[in-house]
């Protein structure tokens, strides 16, 4: 589909410093009403075959994330506290029996998709985290086809990551203020909007009403703060605000049009120190972001996963014994040299999954992936954390040039006989340039998934997430989602 030139949104400052537009007046001047346009008009035959393939694996992706998640401690504490009894009660919590309230589950199912960081990553955000559970939570309740909810989550993720792009803030910034979840409150009013039906003011209003809502930027404190936390990015409530807001919006309620625009735009709330209108949307329509997300391989911070693949690439290339091991330096950038990346010895799954020295010896020793890496007796296994000590993680400037968009690292392995075991990984394996196959996701599915679902049961749903295009009801697909084993929940 060829972008419409309403669409387009230039980069002259004073487009988006000017502080007393009429909205009334000038309602298609506003970059929410631009975006709207496009959203609204977008139809699933509009988008190409090899982008919708790309959709597939995205929900294939995100919902074995979402299965996973409910074995981590905060998947039990969200799914105990949070789900309701009562009547027609609408959407499902994947991989159990009981439904809640859409709003419910998309907070539920949210939490859950990001428990194991395990989900898709795009830099800097884990976008179908708060795209694909409100979206399914939204066509069960509402009777959504397949490509309904296809297009919804192609255009939910094409606009989203342009304004997470549009507002990035610098390196130093990060440092102070930085969160996810702020902007990822965007997604989940688009996929929920679009598959309401809003009509393009409406769509605008919602905008606007998710982005006044959003989440506070809160990653300083709940991540890299002394103790990591199960809040992390606020995923959960970034989904609640952006379905709550498609949902306000259908029913006549107004937010800011000019939510991006000004000194006090959006990008100042998020705690960002730049903006970039003209990335909002360059070729939208044209250039699809959705095929350049990545995957990951390994359940813990996409930081982290160009070192620990170039562990396991001298792991194997040399086979050495890890009784040998003297010392592994590891040259990254700057945001992971600190706490809580360097912490040794990591109490809680929250606190590990940022732990960089606890993750190289993870690796190192075989633990299995998945959950196994954040068990009881693995964060106390002596010999893990004993080789956690011997991690030195160092700052190298030509990783930081790179950062954000390569994660870049050198891994140098010393060993007892004098030798030093060097490699480095540009790319980690999920991205464009390293890709997963679809048979590695379908792999993973396969994993997080075997305490809940026998193997003929994820064949089942595996085939038809293939053909979800063909569904005249997504309910055809959540059905499925109850569990057909013994599980420990």
């Amino acid at each position: 589909m060829k972008m419409k030139k309403s669409y387009i949104l230039g980069a002259n400052k004073s487009q988006w410093e000017n502080e007393s537009v009429d909205q009334s007046l000038m309602p298609s001047c506003f970059i929410a009403s631009r975006l709207a346009n496009y959203i609204t008009k977008t139809s699933f035959g509009d988008i190409p075959i090899e982008v919708v393939e790309s959709a597939k694996v995205n929900i294939m992706d995100s919902i074995s994330c979402m299965i996973g998640g409910l074995f981590t401690p905060n998947g039990k504490i969200v799914t105990e506290a949070l789900l309701q009894e009562g009547d027609n009660l609408e959407s499902s919590i994947l991989g159990l029996e009981r439904k809640t309230y859409a709003l419910q589950a998309s907070l539920i199912n949210s939490i859950l998709a990001n428990a194991l960081d395990y989900d898709d990553y795009y830099p800097l955000s884990h976008p179908n985290a708060t795209i694909v559970p409100p979206g399914l939570a939204v066509s069960e309740a509402y009777k959504i086809n397949g490509k309904a909810f296809l297009t919804a989550v192609v255009v939910a993720n094409e606009v989203y990551l342009r304004i997470m792009r549009s507002l990035l803030p610098s390196k130093k910034q990060q440092e102070e203020i930085f969160g996810f979840g702020a902007h990822q409150t965007f997604g989940a009013a688009i996929v929920s909007g679009k598959l309401i039906n809003l009509n393009e003011k409406q769509m605008a209003y919602a905008i606007g009403i998710a982005g006044a809502n959003a989440p506070i930027s809160s990653c300083a404190k709940t991540v890299w703060g002394d103790t990591p936390t199960m809040v992390k990015n606020n995923y959960g409530l970034a989904s609640y605000v952006g379905v709550l807001a498609s949902k306000l919006a259908k029913y006549g309620f107004t937010g800011p049009l000019d939510i991006f625009e000004g000194k006090t735009g959006f990008w100042k709330m998020s705690g960002s120190d730049q903006f970039k209108p003209e990335e909002i949307t360059r070729d939208l329509g044209i250039n699809y972001l959705i095929k350049e997300i990545q995957f990951k391989p390994y359940p813990c911070c996409r930081w982290l996963h160009s070192s620990l693949d170039a562990i396991l690439k001298l792991k194997r290339k040399y086979n050495f014994e890890i009784g040998d091991i003297e010392k592994i330096e590891v040259k990254t950038h700057s945001l992971t040299t600190v706490y809580p990346f360097t912490n040794s010895k990591p109490k809680t799954l929250e606190e590990a999954i940022f732990s960089f020295k606890y993750l190289a010896a993870v690796v190192i020793s075989g633990i299995p992936l998945g959950q196994k890496w954040y068990d009881k007796e693995t964060l106390n296994n002596l010999k893990i954390l004993a080789l956690a000590e011997k991690v030195e993680i160092l700052e190298d400037e030509e990783v930081n040039s790179c950062y954000p968009d390569k994660l870049l690292s050198k891994v140098s392995i010393y060993i007892s006989n004098g030798k030093c075991l060097s490699t480095r990984v540009d790319y980690p394996k999920g991205t464009v340039e390293n890709p997963i196959k679809k048979y590695d996701i379908e792999k993973k599915f396969k994993q997080l998934t075997q305490e809940v679902f026998t193997d003929e049961k994820v064949k089942q749903i595996l085939a038809v997430i293939w053909k979800l295009e063909q569904l005249d009801d997504i309910n055809k697909l959540t059905s499925l989602f109850h569990p057909t084993r013994v599980s420990q929940l």
